[in-house]
């Protein structure tokens, strides 16, 4: 009789809950779970100071601390797969150009900043700054495969711009 009427209660909680989710604003339910969250663990920790447990639970704590960000990394790994394949652009790409220009686009005044030019420069200006660049940053001399495409695609736009 107790598990029935339990599981009556357990059932009435989960309808007032879903029906609650169900018509809430999603602010408050991201706060509800956090503090729901934040109480569990509460629970559990008393919990493990009253049954004298703090000491095992630590341990696995630590030893499960390596795989954290093993998973963690996964997890971005994961949503990095799923932008890259539905066609989302991440919050990186989408600030990579300060006009909000299209990502491919660049403008001369950005292609001129990235260079360290004006953007009146003339062609043996750019290339001179080119040059200096690429030499700092070019990929087989230990730079960045990045800012190399971007180096590159600025002296393209100054040099196209005339």
């Amino acid at each position: 009789m107790v598990a029935l009427l339990f599981g009556l209660l357990v059932l009435i909680g989960a309808v007032t809950f879903l029906s609650w989710l169900g018509r809430a604003d999603p602010k408050a339910v991201r706060k509800s779970i956090n503090w729901g969250v934040l109480g569990l663990i509460a629970l559990v920790i008393v919990g493990l100071v009253l049954t004298g447990r703090v000491g095992a639970a630590m341990a696995g704590v630590v030893a499960l601390a390596a795989w954290i960000g093993r998973i963690l990394s996964f997890v971005q790994m994961g949503k990095q797969f799923r932008d890259m394949f539905t066609g989302k652009r991440s919050k990186a790409d989408e600030g990579a150009s300060a006009s909000g220009a299209p990502r491919g686009v660049m403008t001369v005044e950005e292609a001129a900043r990235i260079l360290g030019v004006a953007p009146n420069a003339d062609e043996s200006e750019v290339k001179a700054a080119y040059r200096r660049l690429m030499g700092q940053i070019h990929p087989d001399h230990g730079g960045n495969d990045y800012l190399a495409a971007q180096v590159n695609q600025a002296k393209d736009t100054l040099l196209k711009k005339g």
